[in-house]
């Protein structure tokens, strides 16, 4: 398991003995967001700052930087076909090259900060939402904006489910939003996914 704090540190922990392994150190920066890649080898933050860090989780060591956003960084998502996403204040969703920190697309249709981004349908797509009530998907092949669903309240947090196919998000009034993607043309006729019927229910 592993875990950010106030106390500017990323620890990663034994879940059986409930043992801190390892703990790395953020130099004057809270932990914000942090995502594991699927071999459990490194992990990636994203902080205080407009930049996003991998490292590794067997020495503790920083291994690669990814600069390119303008302002901080809120959210980060891995796929597993190597690509990290990342949304931030600056109103981007970028993705990124993992291997080489090279940035493949900066995605700007948001017109507010981006709260939070995950990975859908194995890595091809990606779901981000945003203080502009938009919840929006992209291709991470191309870059291009597939779809776009609106809600009435900025968006806090989105997640895919397990198979890909449903988007959960919440908004800041308290509705929980699930989101069917349909297989079909998208945005201006992009073959892939597009938002579907959508249910909100009330958590609050």
């Amino acid at each position: 398991m592993i875990s950010g704090g106030d106390d500017r540190t990323v620890r990663v922990w034994d879940v059986q003995s409930a043992e801190e392994i390892l703990r790395i150190p953020l130099t004057r920066q809270w932990p914000r967001a942090i995502a594991i890649t699927h071999d459990g080898r490194f992990a990636v933050t994203a902080a205080e700052s407009a930049v996003l860090k991998l490292w590794s989780l067997e020495s503790g060591a920083e291994v690669r930087t990814f600069r390119g956003h303008s302002a901080r960084a809120n959210s980060v998502a891995l796929t597993d076909g190597g690509l990290l996403i990342s949304g931030s204040d600056d109103h981007s969703v970028r993705v990124w090259d993992l291997d080489t920190a090279s940035p493949l697309h900066v995605c700007n249709a948001h017109h507010g900060r981006v709260s939070s981004v995950a990975s859908l349908s194995g890595g091809r797509f990606a779901v981000s939402a945003s203080d502009d009530c938009d919840i929006k998907i992209w291709d991470l092949t191309s870059g291009v904006l597939v779809a776009t669903h609106t809600v009435e309240s900025p968006v806090l947090a989105c997640a895919a489910s397990p198979c890909g196919a449903e988007v959960v998000a919440g908004d800041r009034s308290g509705l929980v939003h699930f989101i069917s993607l349909e297989a079909g043309a998208g945005s201006a006729g992009h073959d892939g996914l597009r938002a579907g019927a959508a249910d909100g229910l009330s958590r609050g």
